[in-house]
């Protein structure tokens, strides 16, 4: 093909439908290295690049899946192989609609979360997908995607440690041993800045006439290595999901068995106002918490910064959903905060900072209620009694979720039900009732799990059940942060009937006992406590934690409010296809959790009243 068909069929198939490109890699052949291509490249402004003798192959996986085709056009009859070109678009839809040994799934659902629709399936009766709300299917979509290649992965991996074997076995070491002379050996690991430096001076050390090619190519791929290494790391959607609900059920197992409710999102983000300002061991303590051991101190801001924007996103487009979430400090007047960590956290948690003045006691104290009460709708309205002389800092985050069911429930078929809060201790509630095909279901032999969309569909309440009426305790046991989101997340779209409490209830609870169990002990030590970040003053510590929250579910939908007060103190004198059924006659715990990113807002546990 000459350089003018390659170019017209480029601005014709290409660029006309997707727009140019960045850039355009090919082989070294006569068509794309054309003055003509030159000029089209030059107008487009794209980047040319080429493949060398060393690694001829400009796209592994196309010339992967190009013999995957010849073999099968290879294995057509001779008169069919003549017009190859004619059949090669049903040999690529075959391709796409054939499960992949590696993978474990077709490439066309990898791709779009779904299989093709092709004539069997239109023989055999499998019936269309149902009509949804465009952004219901796109997060569907999204969860389709993600479920599917988490599932590629885990089959992928031993055909990866397959090749690896095969290509250890053929692979001989160099002969060559560059030298390093010049270079102390633990210089590569400093940072980027060193290492940048340890190459120039390396190749600026001699000649280039006299530097071996091969030594200067291993430092390039040396320094390449270490540059990108000495970048701060990020978690992953589904790493911060997991710390988030790992935290959180860590907090949920420390309360007693009765009704409990907590905001994890509330506390984690107060909590990481008060990491933000903390240094030594009491930051790697607030860290261990939040995080877990297995986290990097350098991995942490980032992921902070990450999960607060994930949680502040909202979709306009619901009417009937109202999320709010807001960080506020206050500083006593008078008190100095240094300034790079109000700059912290205004970057990282989106935080305001507000002088107060402490010493005028239960004034100060109103103006922060009537703030935590704006925030949360009136759900919350006083979250503070009190402030000592000694307090300088409150650090407080509230957040106020309310969501109209997707589906919601006729008031005329509420009535009331027995709810067994033991086996032998029944009370009479309201139960509401429906049957569904759009609730999501799951269940084991221990439990059951029900998930209840919102009118955003990403939103959820999920219940889980014990299947006997005085086992709920026997189920914590069985779960951790991660098992209860394997559990929510394997539920699946199923035809249900339903039957649930009309329950509403708030809970205050302090969680300096909590956190000093799991293991933050310095932050409320008057003599350990290390806050250097916040200001120069010494002996900052945490006075108290304190948590308030409020949740009232009915046939409309949910309402619940959460808030985290952190006081901060200055050392003083003071110190299936089938239909499922699904009854909550009994005690169970229950969460409503954001499915984009797997977020748990709330967590609760209902035992009656």
């Amino acid at each position: 093909m000459e350089a003018e068909a390659t170019a017209e069929l480029l601005m014709c198939r290409f660029f006309a439908k997707f727009g140019p490109p960045d850039s355009v890699h090919s082989d070294q052949g006569r068509t794309f290295e054309a003055s003509l291509m030159k000029e089209l490249w030059q107008v487009f402004g794209i980047q040319k690049t080429r493949t060398t003798p060393y690694h001829p192959q400009s796209n592994g996986l196309v010339e992967r899946v190009n013999r995957t085709l010849l073999d099968v056009l290879q294995a057509l009859d001779s008169e069919a192989f003549e017009v190859w070109d004619r059949i090669l678009p049903m040999v690529t839809l075959a391709y796409n609609a054939s499960v992949h040994e590696a993978t474990g799934t077709t490439p066309y659902f990898a791709m779009f979360g779904r299989e093709a629709r092709l004539p069997v399936d239109i023989y055999c009766g499998v019936s269309k997908p149902t009509p949804t709300h465009l952004s219901d299917y796109i997060w569907k979509s999204r969860e389709q995607l993600q479920e599917v290649h988490s599932f590629m992965r885990r089959n992928m991996k031993p055909e990866q440690r397959r090749r690896k074997e095969y290509h250890d076995r053929k692979t001989h070491a160099p002969g060559y041993k560059p030298s390093l002379d010049g270079v102390h050996p633990n210089s590569w690991r400093t940072n980027q800045l060193s290492a940048k430096k340890c190459l120039q001076c390396c190749i600026n050390k001699r000649p280039a006439q006299q530097f071996p090619f091969a030594e200067e190519r291993m430092l390039r791929r040396l320094f390449y290595r270490f540059w990108y290494r000495a970048k701060p790391e990020q978690l992953t959607d589904e790493q911060l999901a997991v710390c988030l609900a790992e935290f959180a059920w860590k907090l949920y197992k420390l309360e007693p068995e009765q009704n409990v409710l907590f905001s994890p999102a509330s506390v984690f983000l107060a909590l990481s106002m008060l990491h933000v300002g903390a240094e030594g061991k009491t930051k790697q303590q607030i860290n261990d918490v939040l995080f877990g051991k297995q986290l990097n101190l350098s991995e942490v801001e980032t992921s902070i910064r990450t999960l607060m924007n994930a949680l502040k996103s909202t979709d306009e487009e619901y009417t009937k959903i109202v999320w709010k979430l807001a960080n506020r400090l206050y500083v006593s007047t008078g008190f100095k905060i240094l300034p790079a960590y109000q700059k912290e956290l205004e970057k990282l948690l989106s935080s305001e900072v507000v002088d107060l003045d402490f010493t005028k006691g239960s004034a100060a104290c109103d103006e922060v209620n009537r703030w935590v009460s704006k925030q949360t709708n009136e759900k919350i309205v006083r979250i503070l009694d009190t402030v000592g002389d000694s307090t300088l800092l409150v650090v407080i985050n509230a957040v106020y979720f309310k969501g109209a069911w997707d589906k919601e429930f006729f008031e005329g078929s509420t009535a009331l039900g027995s709810f067994y809060r033991k086996e032998d201790d029944v009370v009479e509630l309201p139960m509401m009732k429906q049957t569904s095909h759009e609730f999501y279901y799951n269940e084991t032999a221990e439990w059951q799990v029900l998930g209840m969309p919102y009118a955003a569909k990403y939103l959820r309440m999920y219940i889980i059940l014990p299947r006997e009426r005085s086992s709920l305790s026997k189920v914590e046991k069985t779960l951790s942060g991660k098992t209860m989101l394997d559990a929510l997340s394997g539920a699946r779209e199923e035809e249900v009937q339903v039957t649930i409490p009309k329950f509403k209830f708030e809970m205050q609870t302090c969680l300096d006992a909590s956190l000093t169990k799991l293991g933050m002990t310095d932050v409320f030590d008057q003599f350990k406590a290390n806050f250097s970040r916040v200001s120069d003053k010494e002996h900052l510590f945490v006075s108290t934690v304190l948590h308030k929250t409020f949740i009232d579910v009915d046939e409309k939908g949910t309402e619940a409010a959460g808030a985290t007060a952190i006081k901060v103190a200055l050392l003083s004198a003071r110190i299936n296809e089938r239909r499922y059924v699904f009854t909550a006659d009994h005690p169970f715990l229950f969460a409503i959790v954001d499915m984009r990113f797997k977020a748990v807002l709330f967590l609760g546990r209902f035992t009656g009243y």
